[in-house]
């Protein structure tokens, strides 16, 4: 889950009760709150498994979205 805004960010994992298998995972676009709506690769089961920081301050942010095999 993300909370906060700007240079105010907490990413907190959730556990998933079981080891999960992680495939067709890619990092996105540079995102920053000035662009307004973020948008990742769509699918089912896409999540977000990794933050990179780009900028002073982290002001630009990709993702790291994967899926996960059920």
């Amino acid at each position: 889950m993300l909370e906060g805004f700007g240079e105010s960010v907490v990413a907190t994992p959730r556990p998933l009760g079981q080891p999960a298998t992680l495939t067709d995972c890619e990092w996105t676009d540079r995102y920053s709150e000035e662009d307004g709506a973020l948008s990742y690769p769509e699918g089912a089961n896409r999540f977000i498994t990794g933050v990179r920081c780009h900028g002073s301050y982290c002001d630009d942010m990709s993702f790291y979205v994967c899926s996960r095999d059920v």
